[in-house]
This record gives structure tokens, sequence and C-alpha cells, in this order.
């Protein structure tokens, strides 16, 4: 992928520093400029088998403004996982709606914009490159790259089947799940540990975004009184090779499953 810093300035004018979905008011960077969890979405993918992919367009038009979205983590998930509710023309007429409200002041440091480059880590680089075009300071140029350190937590194929067999027979009611905000990795494996919920049938929302006041390095069960059904989902956790921990809140009144930081 390569983005200019002249195309990445036009993003940040379209998106009024927020996400680019009609529901969500989430700022994809601080006012004062000093974070940034917002994350690029291609409209039409870049490669083949992607979401809302197009053989037509070439590769300056994939990486051009007028393919490219800005959102949050969760929805860039979202539509991402979902390309048949989320079509080109529906990502398209996010970008209209938002340009047609007022303006407000948007931070545009280049150190800012590449942090929001950075940020998209999804982006898996399969016989091309992913190159940051700010005078070229950073960025990995290969035809394969390898990257050695902490890896993305995801739920196999085979294993999601399995959680969904195992869980089918208990109805604990309902549950939230969430993870933590501006942290795209835990927020993909909550909505990946929402959907096997929902498919066993549990009555499940979220993903929610919530900051804690101390780091959670753990998925946390808090549930108000203990059950089956929670301690084999907590074995299943363990089982994926995640640290899980169960905490017994008996004035909690629903049931919240907490992603955290995969640090």
């Amino acid at each position: 992928m390569t983005i200019t810093q002249s195309t990445l300035k036009e993003l940040w004018g379209a998106s009024k520093n927020e996400c680019a979905h009609p529901d969500c008011d989430m700022q994809l960077a601080d006012p004062d400029g000093d974070g940034v969890i917002g994350e690029i979405c291609h409209i039409q993918a870049q490669n083949e088998g992607g979401p809302r992919y197009d053989s037509s367009l070439d590769e300056e038009e994939v990486d051009s403004a007028s393919n490219l979205i800005l959102l949050c983590p969760t929805h860039h998930t979202v539509v991402d996982k979902n390309p048949e509710d989320y079509s080109s023309r529906v990502l398209e007429s996010w970008k209209e709606e938002q340009l047609t409200e007022g303006d407000v002041e948007v931070p545009e440091t280049d150190s800012l914009l590449n942090e929001l480059v950075a940020n998209t880590e999804s982006i898996n680089v399969e016989g091309g490159s992913f190159i940051v075009t700010n005078n070229q300071m950073g960025g990995q140029v290969a035809d394969e790259i390898t990257n050695i350190g902490q890896q993305p937590r995801r739920i196999p194929p085979a294993a999601r089947q399995e959680m969904v067999q195992q869980l089918a027979p208990y109805d604990p009611g309902p549950v939230t799940v969430t993870g933590i905000m501006g942290d795209g990795e835990s927020l993909r494996l909550a909505e990946e540990i929402m959907d096997v919920l929902d498919e066993a049938g549990w009555d499940v929302s979220g993903p929610n975004q919530v900051v804690l006041n101390r780091a959670v390095q753990e998925i946390q069960l808090r549930i108000p009184e203990d059950t089956e059904a929670f301690r084999t989902l907590g074995n299943l956790f363990l089982q994926l090779g995640f640290s899980s921990a169960g905490y017994l809140e008996e004035e909690k009144e629903g049931i919240e499953v907490i992603v955290g930081s995969n640090i």
C-alpha cells in the first residue's frame, strides 16, 4: 500500500476527525494530536479476494483518496467482515454525508498522519510492499515480509465450531463483550468472541470499547455468580492459549467479557 501525505490530509479533511459510520461519533485522534485510533479502510480492496475488490482499479486508484475511508477499529472490522452488507456504494455514501456537515479543526501533523497509517495493522502484505511515503522516512519494502514478535490473537475456524458446540447448551442471560478503546487487536478478538457466542445462541451484545484504570492483559469474565457456562467459556479461552480469569462480582447486574490488550 502506498498512500501519499497529500492523500492522508485529504482523508482527514473529509473525515472531520470522526469515524465515517453514520451512527458512530468516535474521534479518530485526540483533539490535541496526542494519539490516534483511526484506521484506513479501502472501499474496494487492494487484493483479489478482499472485500469489495474491483479488478478494474489500478494501483494508483486503489490507494487514492476516493477509494479510502477513515473508520474506528470496530467499524473497520465490521465493514470488512461483512462486505455483502457494506457495499462500495454504502461506504461512498458515508463519505458524502460527512462532506455535507460543518467544518471542524482537524490535526494534520505529519507524525499524526504516519501514526494513522501504522495503526492500520490489519494490512497483510502478500506479494507487495507497505510504504509510508513521507520522503521515504519509514516503511517495509519486500516481496514477502515475516514480522517477528507478538502476534494477533485469533480463533481458528475449527476451534470456533468446537466452541459453538460446547456453549450452545447454555443460556446464561445477557452478555456484553468489551475491548480496550483504541486497541484494534483486542477489539477484533472481541468481535470474534461475540460472533461465537451469537452462533451458540447466547444473548450477546457488543463489542463495546472501554478505558480501564489499570492495564488488562487477559480475557476477564466478570459475572454475578459462578456458573458452569462461564467455567466452560473460561476453559475454552485457556485451551486456545489465551490468558483468562474469572471475577465474581455479586452486585454486578450484567455479565461482561473484557478482552485485554495483547502486550
